[in-house]
Order: structure tokens, then C-alpha cells, then sequence
């Protein structure tokens, strides 16, 4: 493994490249989601059709991802990372100048393809840098807090610019940051993959994956950190109908519960990252699906005992949201660090199963015909007791 041989500075702006870049795939699948509307006047195009689009991106993001592992283990991590910014920018091109939804989606497949790219080798590239496992945890903890900003900021940033100018300005930012992203990792990303592989097949790519898929520790890891990440796709779903429609809070009231309740994903994160100098990474995601489940039984008990409490159900999702701020990092380290060799093609299959799964398990969830407040707690207790049964019943071989 390569170690970084460079000044505090130089790792600071190493690091900050990979977080931006990792946060910048999500960023661009949600700044939109505001404009929806004003995109379906513009170009004609009916409701159901848009909502599509949003999951058709994430879609096409998560099997992208396949595509990157084994082209950075022949090509190296660094021209592959700076292509696939390359093709994310000519999609929002794209989509910028699009004159109908059709021409939209080509642009939106490209960046979709494209922002694959620093998502699936930017955990893997950290850990090229850095092989200690606990260290690697706790890196991140602490990128993860970035991470999981991005669906909640970008929201907002695109309500925003297409309030005051117009949807396509949120196509306009994400251009120009995207570019900033480019030439900052032109100038200051290295390369971190020192023995590219001599061969590339899809045969060879294939029989990775499955070889990967056999590992009872990735799927076990994969898997919890996929429950995770499905509790928080439903909840972010359904949560403006939780708050406003079944507590009749205003939209600035939810706007601040949910940010009260989101924060908690941070502090678990930054709590995780500080824990790690002084517990394994084993315990420390003991710790974590604990609370998962602790918090799914709480929210079973507001749900069916005490309805009409907004407090009760702010503790839940408040410990929900910290455990997954634990889970995330130390799930996702500890199913890259059992391999040590084809990390890119382990980073890949780590990133796509675990969106396509959480993505499938919370759209589905989102067709049953439960209230809000009980549709939310039924899923978290089967995600959290799926996370448990994985991480107490399937050993570390």
C-alpha cells in the first residue's frame, strides 16, 4: 500500500478533493427535485414521469459504479476518476441546454455514469492510502458527515437558485463545481494503485465480482449498511407527510425537526470517529446496530401506543439517525478491509449493491398502503432486525 508522504497540508487538500467528490453524486441526483415541477410546465411532461427520473438516476448511478473497479484496476484510480468527472460534466451540458425532457434524461444518464465514478473509488483510494483499518474507520466517520449532508443541502441550494433565477441555474452550480472538482483533482490528485493489473476482461470483471459476493464478511457488512440506508430513504420519503399532515406542523416547523433530526447523523458519525482511538470497529458497530434496533422498537411503541407524540418519535428518529451515523463507516470499512487485493472491483460492488438494495427496499416500501407514522416504524423494525440477525449470526470467517 502506498502511504502518504506529504505535508498536513497536502493530506488536508487530499482528502477534501475525495469528500467533495463522493458528496457531489448525490448533490446531483437530488438539487433538482424542487424544480420538478417547473421542469414538467416547461417541457410538458406529466408527474409520474418525472418522479421516474429521479429514481431511473439512481439506477443508473448504482450499476455504474460496476463499471469502475476493474477499468481503475487495469488503468490506474486516477485517470479513471478524473474520466468519469469528465463524462458526469458533459451530461450536465447536456441537460443544461436541453430542449425537451428526453434530451434531459440523455444528460442526466451521463452524469449519472459519470458521477459513479468518484463515489465507488474515492472509499477505495482512502484505503489505498490508508491500510490501517481503524484509522481507515475513522476516516470515514468523518467523511461520511460530508456524504450525508448532500441529499439534505442539495434540496435546498436547488429551491433556492431556481426560486430567485431559474431551474436550469441549478444545472449552472453543479456545472461549475464540477469543473472546480476536475481541475482541483487534476492538479493535487495521485495516483494511488502502484501494480495496475496487465489484463482486462469482462470474464475476468465477472468472476471478481462473484469471487467478492462469496465473502461472508462483505455481504454481511453490505448488508446492514443497505437496511441502514433504506430506513433513511423511507424516512426522508415520508417524513414531510409524518410532521405536517399527521402532527400538523408548518413547513418551517418540519423544516427544523428534520434538521434537528438529521444533525444526529452527523454526531454519530463525529462521535464514531472519536471513538475508534480507544474501542475496535467491531464494537463500535455492535454499538451502533444496537441502537438500530433499539430505536425501531421505540418508534413501534409511539406508533401504535402514543401516536400524537412528537416528542417520543423526535427520541427515535434522533437515535436512529446517531446509530446510522455509526453504522455507515464502520459497515463500510469493514467490508473493504477484508480484502487486500482488487479493492477497486470490492469498492464497485460495495457501492452499487448497497444504493440498488436500499433504493429497491425503500421505494417498495413506499407502495404500501400504511400511514406514514406506521409504514416508518414497520420498516425500521425489519431493517434493524435484519442488521442484527447479520451482524450477531453470520461469523467473520
Amino acid at each position: 500500500m502506498l502511504e502518504m508522504q506529504a505535508s498536513k497540508s497536502a493530506k488536508a487538500i487530499f482528502v477534501t478533493m475525495i469528500l467533495i467528490t463522493s458528496m457531489l453524486g448525490i448533490f446531483v441526483s437530488d438539487i433538482y427535485v424542487p424544480s420538478l415541477p417547473s421542469i414538467g410546465d416547461e417541457f410538458g411532461t406529466n408527474a409520474s414521469i418525472l418522479a421516474f427520473s429521479v429514481t431511473f438516476y439512481f439506477i443508473v448511478f448504482a450499476f455504474a459504479q460496476l463499471i469502475y473497479g476493474p477499468l481503475s484496476e487495469r488503468f490506474g484510480r486516477r485517470k479513471i476518476f478524473l474520466s468519469g468527472l469528465a463524462i458526469s460534466i458533459f451530461g450536465t451540458c447536456i441537460t443544461l441546454f436541453s430542449i425537451n425532457f428526453t434530451m434531459l434524461i440523455i444528460g442526466r444518464t451521463f452524469e449519472a455514469i459519470g458521477m459513479a465514478a468518484p463515489m465507488s473509488l474515492g472509499r477505495v483510494i482512502l484505503r489505498d492510502v490508508i491500510p490501517d483499518k481503524t484509522s481507515y474507520a475513522r476516516f470515514m466517520s468523518f467523511m461520511g458527515i460530508g456524504t450525508l449532508l448532500a441529499p439534505v443541502l442539495a434540496p435546498i441550494v436547488g429551491a433556492f437558485l431556481a426560486h430567485v433565477f431559474h431551474w436550469r441555474a441549478d444545472f449552472i452550480f453543479i456545472l461549475l463545481l464540477s469543473v472546480s472538482c476536475y481541475v482541483l483533482c487534476y492538479y493535487f490528485l495521485i495516483e494511488t494503485l502502484l501494480s495496475p493489473s496487465k489484463r482486462l476482461s469482462a470474464k475476468l470483471s465477472i468472476q471478481t465480482y462473484i469471487w467478492v459476493i462469496k465473502n461472508k464478511v462483505f455481504i454481511k457488512n453490505t448488508t446492514i449498511s443497505s437496511c441502514v440506508m433504506a430506513s433513511i430513504i423511507a424516512y426522508l420519503s415520508l417524513s414531510a407527510f409524518l410532521f405536517q399532515q399527521h402532527f400538523g406542523l408548518s413547513e418551517i416547523n418540519y423544516a427544523i425537526v428534520f434538521a434537528i433530526g438529521e444533525a444526529f447523523i452527523m454526531i454519530g458519525m463525529f462521535a464514531n470517529g472519536m471513538a475508534l482511538k480507544y474501542i475496535s470497529i467491531e464494537n463500535s458497530q455492535r454499538i451502533g446496530v444496537i441502537l438500530f434496533l433499539f430505536s425501531s422498537i421505540l418508534m413501534i411503541i409511539q406508533a401504535f401506543i402514543f401516536p400524537d407524540n412528537l416528542v417520543f418519535i423526535m427520541i427515535a428518529v434522533m437515535i436512529f439517525n446517531f446509530s446510522a451515523g455509526v453504522i455507515f463507516p464502520t459497515s463500510s470499512a469493514l467490508a473493504i478491509v477484508t480484502f487486500k487485493t482488487r479493492l477497486g472491483a470490492v469498492g464497485s460492488l460495495y457501492g452499487c449493491l448497497s444504493m440498488l438494495v436500499a433504493g429497491l427496499v425503500g421505494g417498495a416500501a413506499m407502495l404500501v398502503p400504511l400511514s406514514a407514522i406506521h409504514l416508518i416504524a414497520i420498516l425500521f423494525l425489519i431493517t434493524a432486525i435484519i442488521s442484527f440477525v447479520f451482524l450477531f449470526g453470520v461469523k467473520n470467517d
